[in-house]
């Protein structure tokens, strides 16, 4: 959630969350406020002004955080009307999804040279991005994934990113978006989220079948709602790269 510790210190309009200074403490509290909103119903709230002012407004104030309430209603509104990227639902079009699915799975002994070969080989391949620390994986592999969702058939993930790209949304651009994602190492993150939702769906859905079920991943930058290319990136997923992930935490490879 730390995604704006070591980001420049940029003063950023009302279209980006000017209210809220970057660092941790902030993406964790849009994190949280995303969370205890989508409980509620993402579809219930963009259909009901008095019913989301309520839920922010008790978010808030659970808090001790009152005077955030206007900020956060305006964004949060507009948040659930905004794609998720381009080509992308809104959250406020979301009826099948599931937030913060939890995961833990065992990691046989690996490098993280292999690791990292098997990532860039299958996640925006090609493209240049900061080299891994050469060390050993092992143990147990937990987290949580923002949001899966169900579109066109296909199970996607959705990664909330709080991160500063400039001070204006303009500075959304594509390219940018996906350079942060390079930068910051999040494709890793993708590889290791995409294994877990792979190892859900087979051992809960009947018949189920990369090809069919997997969709794309979109890391959505919540700073950047107006942004000119759409506020997300979406990041391809094929099945050679949930079958070599697992492979490779089985110690079968690499």
């Amino acid at each position: 959630i730390a995604d704006d510790e070591d980001d420049p210190p940029l003063v950023s309009p009302a279209d980006v969350l000017s209210g809220l200074p970057m660092g941790a403490e902030t993406g964790t509290l849009l994190h949280d406020l995303i969370e205890t909103a989508g409980r509620r119903g993402f579809v219930a709230l963009s259909a009901s002004h008095g019913e989301c002012t309520d839920v922010i407004t008790d978010f808030c104030r659970k808090r001790g955080r009152d005077e955030l309430v206007p900020e956060l209603l305006g964004w949060f509104l507009r948040f659930l009307r905004t794609p998720l990227a381009l080509g992308q639902p809104a959250p406020a079009e979301l009826r099948e999804y599931r937030l913060e699915l939890e995961f833990l799975f065992d990691a046989e002994e690996l490098s993280a040279e292999a690791l990292d070969r098997t990532v860039q080989r299958h996640i925006l391949p090609g493209q240049p991005r900061p080299a891994l620390n050469e060390r050993t994986v092992r143990g147990l592999m937990k987290g949580f994934i923002d949001l899966v969702f169900v579109d066109d058939g296909r199970y996607r993930i959705a990664d909330w990113k709080s991160n500063t790209l400039g001070p204006t949304a303009a500075h959304y651009t594509a390219a940018a978006m996906t350079g942060a994602i390079l930068k910051k190492r999040y494709d890793l993150q993708i590889g290791l989220y995409n294994l877990a939702l792979h190892r859900h769906l087979a051992s809960r859905l009947t018949g189920y079948d990369p090809r069919l079920h997997l969709g794309a991943t979109v890391y959505t930058f919540l700073r950047g709602m107006d942004g000119p290319d759409g506020c997300g990136a979406v990041i391809p997923i094929t099945p050679e790269l949930v079958q070599d992930m697992d492979a490779l935490f089985r110690g079968k490879t690499g």
